[in-house]
């Protein structure tokens, strides 16, 4: 009688626990965790930007952690562009509820730590033209820079269509700005350096 027992309440607790699983809901707070979660990869991906000088003995060592780090940061993007398409349309702010202003300023704030670290890329080129004194990674950067630029276009395109208005309206201005600094970086690490330049290589990502 007792097994019985146990057995009717776990098959009683799975079922209630699938539910909540299956059918969570995502609103604009998940959003906006989402985008600070890669603000924080963005800042964590920065410092080790700033740390790489040219001629560093480590230099190989710092490349494949900026490398790597990039890729968490692409990652991140993906999650939070899943999320954002899961997510319910947001409701339009009210005087005691702005979630629509909540996520702009995620984003905004998000904008911002971007712009400084592409900024602070590009102030890098020599260093990446030349690790181990004569390799250049530029073409790497420029491929990696690429594919992250297209990742955020699809995170606006997902949190744009979630925004009410007039957010929504507003929102292309912001991505198009992102997609300007972005250029700006690729146009950068698009110019030949090194006396060695590495082609291209293929970029690992989590599936």
């Amino acid at each position: 009688m007792r097994f019985a027992t146990l057995l009717v309440s776990s098959l009683l607790t799975i079922a209630s626990a699938v539910p909540l699983a299956t059918f969570e809901k995502r609103d604009a707070a998940s959003i906006i965790s989402a985008v600070k979660n890669i603000q924080s990869k963005v800042t964590t991906l920065n410092s080790t930007v700033t740390s790489f000088n040219k001629g560093d003995l480590d230099g190989l060592i710092k490349v494949l952690k900026i490398q790597q780090q990039s890729t968490d940061v692409g990652n991140a993007v993906k999650s939070a562009t899943s999320t954002a398409q899961a997510s319910q349309p947001i409701p339009a702010d009210t005087a005691t509820s702005t979630p629509n202003n909540q996520v702009a300023a995620a984003v905004l704030s998000l904008k911002d730590s971007l712009q400084s670290f592409l900024t602070n890329l590009q102030s890098k080129k020599p260093a990446f033209d030349s690790v181990v004194g004569i390799v250049s990674v530029s073409q790497q950067i420029k491929q990696t820079l690429t594919q992250q630029k297209s990742y955020s276009d699809a995170l606006g395109t997902a949190i744009t269509a979630k925004l009410a208005s007039p957010y929504k309206d507003f929102a292309p201005l912001i991505t198009g700005q992102i997609d300007g600094y972005f250029n700006q970086a690729i146009q950068t690490f698009s110019q030949p350096g090194g006396v060695i330049s590495l082609p291209p290589l293929p970029i690992k990502e989590k599936v």
